[in-house]
């Protein structure tokens, strides 16, 4: 019964102290928090260099349809006809709506300002939610991006980190746009 035991704390014990089960854990976390910085780091990226079909697959399926409704709600408002099934098939295609919302977008934000002139710290990670705190050089107050986990990959939450407010500003651009 002592060789047993003499055993354990001979070969065992050592063992586990050179290898902790957390050794794992952290590098586990470690790739995760890199996954989820990547994903919104190429969300920006693309938008700074205009590559709007990247930005839109980098987005939540909450954001991208938020983005069409919005779209068709601003053309409601202005009198247009657009069908919702007709926005929906242009920003398939990468079409004439896809592109002028993606141009507008880009009018009234900075990609440089998240890339270039602010600090990134990992927030709360959950199974399928995580946060971003940006932290912009000339602001007190930092943004939380909200990221989430889609078929396995980490989407920008654009809608769901943004306040109404911020998208009715992009509609009254529109309107000014259209003289309405």
């Amino acid at each position: 019964m002592r060789k047993p035991l003499i055993l354990i704390l001979v070969v065992l014990l050592p063992a586990l102290l050179l290898f902790p089960a957390s050794q794992p854990e952290a590098a586990d976390q470690s790739l995760l928090t890199d996954a989820i910085l990547d994903s919104a780091e190429r969300f920006f990226l693309s938008l700074k260099e205009r590559d709007f079909e990247t930005a839109w697959n980098t987005l939540s399926e909450k954001s991208r349809e938020s983005i069409i409704h919005d779209i068709y709600e601003a053309s409601v408002t202005i009198g247009g006809t657009l069908r919702r099934e007709d926005i929906i098939r242009d920003f398939e295609r990468r079409g004439v709506i896809f592109r002028n919302y993606w141009t507008s977008f880009l009018r009234t934000f900075d990609a440089d300002l998240v890339l270039e002139q602010s600090l990134w710290k990992m927030g709360a990670i959950k199974e399928t939610k995580a946060e971003i705190i940006i932290q912009f050089n000339k602001f007190s107050n930092p943004t939380i991006l909200r990221m989430l986990k889609e078929d396995e990959t980490w989407k920008v939450g654009l809608n769901e980190t943004f306040s109404r407010g911020a998208i009715e500003k992009w509609l009254d651009i529109l309107k000014k746009m259209y003289g309405v």
